[in-house]
């Protein structure tokens, strides 16, 4: 808001940082965690909402996900049947309760419902029908048999935004990773449009690990003037734990491509070490003289595949030993360049 002249407009920004939330933590899900944020301001064109489904099919793709399913709902259409019902002042508070329907089940959401809002139990079962329906077919067929379930203009709007979004993305990526979700509520009250939620195939129960949508009016908290906003949240803890879980990222206890051990000099190894790393590799030096058994061991534990050692041989001649701690093999009197190529080919 403060900076839009300068910055112009439309405007695309990404951000990665941490966020918190208060809540129990479990499985993918914690009190701080590290988001990616992606958002497209400015622009009220669809266009702008099929580049953030875009963004989110790349990345998953990307880091090797094979199925995934990214959720397309649109605020307006339930929005527009409360209005029918004329309960649209209690249109949040109902959707923050069926936004829960996946973690309490159909039954306590409508016994919820009919505690906290003032809807009849044949509204309430009209809602959950509604949102029960899935989608046959592709989602363009799908959102055409939507179109006769209710002559409200908010909820015709909603259904010829999807429409007009996924005409776009049936060019883009193919269909089997995206779908009409009715059920997806994104219970934060500033989205105004088509929203997001993205599962992993293999993992359903893990949680959505990418959302998001369009938020219209957020910058009028801010400044009178109106920016549309569209954009959506990559949760880095909870994907990392799915990859993980999926075998399609191993965790490593270190970045480097190989621990530097001084077995005679301390100051000859960090200098060699510098050496090393001035040519682009990565070292972790050895912090103290010690015998081979102590600092080998420190390897495994680290999961070191390579270490480098110096002796007081290897001082005097100016070369390197190049031990493989899992094969067992060593090279001996490697000079500085055939000590680097090796290293690269295990790199590369």
């Amino acid at each position: 808001s403060q900076y839009k002249n300068e910055l112009g407009l439309p405007f695309k920004r990404y951000c990665i940082g941490n966020v918190f939330r208060g809540e129990r933590a479990q499985k993918g899900r914690y009190r701080e965690f590290t988001q990616c944020d992606f958002d497209f301001i400015g622009t009220q064109s669809i266009g702008s909402d099929a580049e953030i489904v875009q963004v989110i099919y790349q990345t998953l793709r990307h880091l090797g996900v094979e199925r995934f399913t990214i959720a397309l709902n649109h605020r307006k259409i339930f929005n527009g049947l409360m209005e029918s019902l004329g309960a649209e002042s209690q249109t949040i508070e109902t959707l923050r309760i069926l936004d829960k329907i996946d973690k309490i089940g159909r039954e306590s959401v409508c016994e919820e419902l009919q505690s906290k809002t003032t809807l009849k139990g044949a509204d309430i079962t009209m809602l959950l029908d509604f949102i029960a329906q899935k989608q046959e077919g592709s989602a363009l067929e799908f959102l055409g048999k939507l179109e006769s379930f209710s002559a409200n203009a908010v909820f015709q709007q909603g259904i010829s935004e999807l429409k007009e979004l996924c005409k776009l993305l049936r060019l883009l990526l193919p269909q089997e990773f995206y779908q009409i979700n009715l059920s997806i509520a994104r219970g934060l009250g500033y989205y105004t449009g088509i929203i997001y939620e993205t599962t992993l195939g293999d993992l359903p129960t893990l949680g959505s690990v990418c959302s998001g949508g369009r938020y219209d009016n957020l910058t009028q908290n801010f400044s009178s003037d109106s920016l549309s906003g569209v954009g959506a949240s990559i949760g880095l803890d909870r994907l990392l734990a799915g990859l993980e879980e999926l075998g399609l990222i191993k965790g490593n206890a270190n970045v480097a491509n190989a621990l530097l051990i001084p077995l005679h000099s301390l100051e000859y190894g960090y200098f060699a070490a510098q050496n090393l790393r001035n040519l682009g590799l990565k070292i972790e030096v050895y912090p103290e003289i010690v015998k081979p058994k102590k600092s080998f061991a420190y390897a495994n534990a680290k999961g070191y595949k390579y270490v480098i050692v110096l002796g007081e041989e290897e001082e005097s001649q100016k070369t390197y030993t190049l031990k493989n701690m899992e094969s067992g093999e060593q090279k001996n009197h490697l000079s500085l360049e055939s000590l680097v190529e090796c290293l690269w080919v295990v790199e590369s």
